[in-house]
This record gives C-alpha cells, sequence and structure tokens, in this order.
C-alpha cells in the first residue's frame, strides 16, 4: 500500500494490515466536533501491533515551523499527544458505530486494549545531523512524557526520519520534494 503525506511517499509491505489514512476515512469524516485531529496513517503491524504515525516534514519549511519547535518542541509534542487521544476516540466510535468498517475498527481496538502500541512521529528536518539526533531524543522523552496514560511496557514511542530509520517495520518513505 502507497500514501503520500506531506510530500513524502509511505510505501507500506504485507506485514501491513487495516491501514488507513485515518483523515481521509469515512468514520472520522463524521465526526461532527470542531477541532478533531488525528494521525496521519493507522494500522496494524505483524498481526498484533496497533501503529499510529503522525508525519511532519519541515525540510524546506525551517522558518514557519520554528515556533513549533522552541522549548524542546513543546507545541509539537503536544499537537502529536492530542492528535493520538482524537484517534483513539475515533477507534472507539468506529467500533461501537461503524457501518462502512465494523471488523477493521474491531481488529485496531483489540490491539489498543491489547496496549501492543506503536506511536510513531515522522519528523524530517534539514539541519545538522549531529544537533537533529540531540534533539530528537529530547522530543521523544517529552512525548512519552506526555503520552504516559496511554503507553505501557509494550508499548514504544519513536521518531524517526529517512535518515535515522532502518526499515524495521516493513515500511519506506521517499521524499517528492527536492531539497
Amino acid at each position: 500500500m502507497k500514501f503520500t503525506e506531506s510530500k513524502l511517499d509511505f510505501l507500506f509491505g504485507k506485514k501491513w494490515s487495516n491501514l488507513i489514512q485515518l483523515d481521509e476515512h469515512i468514520d472520522y469524516k463524521k465526526i461532527p466536533i470542531n477541532n478533531t485531529k488525528s494521525v496521519d496513517f493507522l494500522g496494524i503491524y505483524n498481526a498484533n501491533n496497533l501503529i499510529f504515525i503522525e508525519v511532519k516534514n519541515f525540510t524546506n519549511h525551517r522558518i514557519e515551523n520554528q515556533s513549533r519547535l522552541i522549548n524542546n518542541a513543546e507545541y509539537l509534542v503536544t499537537e502529536v499527544a492530542q492528535k493520538i487521544r482524537d484517534s483513539i476516540s475515533c477507534i472507539v466510535g468506529g467500533r461501537r458505530n461503524s457501518t462502512n468498517d465494523k471488523q477493521m475498527w474491531k481488529s485496531v481496538s483489540s490491539c489498543l486494549l491489547n496496549k501492543n502500541i506503536i506511536i510513531i512521529l515522522w519528523l524530517e528536518e534539514n539541519n545538522n545531523l549531529q544537533k537533529q539526533t540531540f534533539r530528537i531524543a529530547d522530543y521523544q522523552k517529552k512525548l512519552q512524557s506526555k503520552l504516559k496514560w496511554l503507553t505501557g511496557k509494550s508499548s514504544a514511542i519513536r521518531i524517526y526520519n529517512r535518515t535515522s530509520f532502518s526499515n524495521n517495520l516493513d515500511f519506506m518513505v521517499t521524499n517528492l520534494e527536492k531539497i
């Protein structure tokens, strides 16, 4: 399966199921509450891991996104945490009320209840790699702190980009934007 988000192509392999671009899904679009947000992708990896993926591509957009990255990216990690929270609401609503994908929502909610959760912030920047690696570790700690209400021992929170990702989750990312 292939999706495009923020001028990046995501190609997912055969180990993925129930993979959706959440904000494009009909059940998400039925939510009548203003300012509800969602992660970009939601799916099940390797039959039992629920994965939330939020994509931020700041490559060539450093100036307009600078305010999101100040104070150890407080604004950015809060935004991501809120998207996770709202996405979980969509999962619960989809499980209870979907007339479109009842089985998909049942599978997704089972993984959620079993705490087999992986949260990925895909963060592309065009900065010095050594400086970026240090900041990403700080961002990851801050995001873990904001999501400790959800995550357990079998959960993981990761921040990747095309440089740091080792393709251990059966997907590939290609940049569509000229750097």
